[in-house]
């Protein structure tokens, strides 16, 4: 597996360990899936259809969106420095699928990063379904329960689906377990993850030996008038311009003063919030929780 996979599968582990320790767990299920991306675009799609896709023919996916755009800008039409602009940025789960891309020249390119032109489109993003498919073989010493076979149990016990609901039903399939069907309506589903807490290595705070990180770097902490430091993880409450609460974890910092407040899962809830205006609630601790 990649190590981004096998990190993954890693912190699946650590979640079940963690769980067991303040619960009295004694076995585990886990729901498996094959995902079919061709299928998920084209349920009808069949035999050598898989072979004659949309890109057939062209040399990367830079040449078929070209191609697909009419080799101008969609902005203003303009066939001249053309570029390719991901509507979802990278660092907030872009990717480079041809449904992600448009073209633009140089212009309207720099306006849009600005903010000055807005351009959305439905993006489907598939990346979960991918990191599911590379990890359904290594759940070892677990109960493998396939997709089909979860949703033939909800749908025995008259369940709508959701993360709860699923659960059980997974359970049910692979234990025989009965659910109480009575008692799931108030029941509540955490969301968490864990994050690290410190940068371990340590080359990267000698620029001499090769590293890029300056000793003193505002994005590993920043302090506020007040002297409160915010780092990556704390639990934070801010107030918006026009009066609305956001309550969430700080993502990212900058060293203009002020940070990207995020849930639990990493969707961002606002970005730029001033480190004079933000109150902690709580220091990182390592795990990100919220129900």
């Amino acid at each position: 597996m990649p190590p981004s996979i096998r990190h993954l599968k890693h912190e699946h582990d650590k979640a079940r360990t963690f769980i067991k320790s303040i619960l009295p767990i004694t076995s585990d299920a886990v729901e498996v899936n094959k995902f079919d991306f061709q299928k998920m675009e084209n349920p009808d799609i069949k035999g050598k259809e898989y072979q004659n896709g949309p890109q057939k023919g062209f040399f990367d996916v830079r040449e078929y969106v070209l191609h697909r755009d009419g080799y101008g800008c969609i902005a203003c039409g303009k066939d001249v420095q053309r570029e390719t602009h991901r509507i979802i940025w990278r660092f907030r789960g872009g990717t480079d699928r041809p449904k992600n891309l448009v073209t633009l020249c140089k212009d309207c390119h720099g306006k849009i990063e600005k903010g000055e032109i807005k351009y959305r489109q439905i993006y489907e993003n598939y990346i979960w379904a991918a990191r599911v498919n590379m990890l359904r073989k290594s759940w070892h010493g677990l109960v493998n329960i396939s997709t089909e076979n979860m949703v033939k149990a909800r749908n025995e016990l008259g369940l709508e689906k959701s993360h709860i609901n699923d659960a059980l039903s997974v359970c049910g399939a692979a234990f025989g377990v009965q659910a109480d069907v009575d008692s799931i309506p108030d029941a509540t589903s955490l969301t968490g993850r864990f994050v690290r807490r410190k940068n371990r290595k340590l080359h990267d705070a000698n620029p001499k030996a090769g590293g890029y990180r300056e000793p003193y770097n505002a994005n590993r902490y920043l302090v506020n008038k007040v002297g409160v430091r915010l780092q990556k993880g704390d639990l934070v409450e801010y107030t918006t311009k026009d009066k609305r609460t956001v309550i969430g974890y700080v993502n990212t910092l900058f060293s203009r003063g002020v940070v990207r407040i995020a849930d639990a899962g990493g969707r961002e809830l606002y970005n730029g919030a001033s480190i004079n205006k933000v109150r902690k609630l709580q220091n990182t601790n390592g795990l990100l929780l919220a129900a």
